[in-house]
């Protein structure tokens, strides 16, 4: 049952990402899309850690490895480039372990999760 829910935990968190991609994909202003990142990465790595039974930020920390996977493998391919997508995907990263960083302090706060991150 912990590795379904782990892989819930990161699932989600993934599957957040990608929505919020595709609506920052729709916005005009470079401005507005890197907030909606940063917003969404954050928002991504705080739910991951909130879904992970055990080691919250381990699981954040696993979050912002496939995004960041993913990121460098769009820019390598040629999808995208340049300094948008290079910020983009460091505040992808930086967001996705603040969020985990966040509900990991708070469970630790409160003595609700087992492990250590």
């Amino acid at each position: 049952m912990r590795i379904a829910r782990s892989l819930v935990a990161v699932l989600a968190g993934f599957g957040f990402l990608i929505f919020a991609g595709l609506v920052a994909g729709g916005l005009s202003a470079t401005v507005a899309k890197l907030l909606v990142a940063a917003f969404s990465a954050f928002t991504a790595g705080w739910m991951t850690a909130r879904l992970a039974e055990f080691s919250p930020m381990g699981h954040a920390a696993v979050l912002a490895l496939f995004a960041a996977a993913a990121s460098f493998s769009l820019i390598a391919g040629g999808n995208t480039g340049g300094w948008y997508a290079t910020t983009s995907a460091v505040i992808s990263v930086l967001g996705i372990l603040a969020g985990g960083w966040i509900r990991a302090a708070a469970d630790h706060a409160r003595g609700t999760v087992e492990g250590h991150s």
